[in-house]
């Protein structure tokens, strides 16, 4: 059994982090009504005022915040990758390798190959059910 120390950040470099965090929160926020923001997180107005005044903001609160506002978590929690969901791809192509973004081709390729084959034979099923000629689906 070996022993690992357990890197704790120091708290001037928990502080920063809270910091940085509430600043997004903050700026998520931005000219919503604090109102809002606690009725679509199901947390209480004091609670988002708390957070929105630089108070440490709860995980719950965090998720549903992402949820409700299509938020990249990761960017909530650290800052890293796009403010929003809707960037994470465009963001995660910038990054990918060829080989990467190749063998996700093939797979998705994969996938559509194996849905039509079974379309074929839910077709073909369903008109010898109804009694009409169809031709017999066949491997590609």
């Amino acid at each position: 059994m070996t022993d690992r120390a357990v890197r704790v950040p120091s708290a001037a470099a928990q502080r920063a982090r809270d910091v940085a965090l509430n600043r997004r929160v903050r700026l998520v926020i931005g000219k919503q009504s604090l109102r809002h923001i606690a009725k679509i997180t199901n947390v209480s107005v004091e609670s988002v005022r708390r957070y929105f005044n630089g108070g440490t903001p709860s995980s719950d609160f965090l998720g549903r915040l992402s949820n409700k506002l299509g938020l990249n978590a990761e960017w909530l929690l650290t800052g890293d990758g796009p403010m929003m969901l809707e960037g994470l791809a465009a963001d995660a192509l910038q990054h990918a390798t060829v080989e990467q973004i190749v063998g996700e081709i093939a797979r998705k390729f994969d996938g559509l190959s194996d849905r039509v084959t079974r379309l074929e034979v839910a077709v073909f099923a369903a008109s010898r059910a109804m009694g009409a000629p169809s031709r017999e689906p066949t491997d590609k």
